[in-house]
């Protein structure tokens, strides 16, 4: 039996108060589609900042490809606030998936790479340079490189 691979996009928005909150969409990615246009789909917006953040092997058997989508096209629908943390780690050397991955996991992990974007990649960096309050929130995570939440 194969993995079904599955997309998910976290909206992420700045709280008023300095930090994020985050919705949360996810669909099954379709034979010929490219998960970078499913993204754009599930984050149902124009001007973002969209990225590839982290990947995951579900309890279901998917392989979820998770994207992180700045800011928040639909800021008035419900959000999760993102806790900042150390996230999920891997339980032993040989075994570097984390037994456990929640999506407040990969939120933070998402903000993080999105931190370290910023420093290192030149469209990210312009995009984030454009939004002073969107550049000052993500100086407050530790940067991380994108990969296995």
């Amino acid at each position: 039996m194969s993995s079904q691979v599955m997309v998910e996009v976290l909206m992420l928005r700045l709280d008023g108060s300095g930090g994020f909150g985050y919705r949360r969409a996810e669909d099954r990615l379709a034979g010929g589609t490219h998960p970078d246009e499913a993204a754009r789909v599930l984050a149902d917006a124009g001007e973002i900042l969209l990225h590839s953040t982290s990947w995951r092997y579900d309890d279901q058997g998917h392989i979820v490809l998770t994207y992180a989508a700045c800011p928040d096209p639909h800021h008035h629908l419900p959000a999760v606030p993102v806790v900042p943390g150390p996230g999920a780690v891997a339980a032993a050397p040989d075994r570097p998936s984390p037994p456990t991955v929640t999506v407040d996991d990969v939120a933070a992990h998402a903000l993080r790479h999105l931190a370290w974007l910023s420093g290192s990649d030149p469209v990210t960096r312009a995009f984030v340079s454009a939004r002073p309050d969107l550049a000052t929130a993500l100086a407050r995570h530790a940067p991380a490189p994108a990969g296995q939440v």
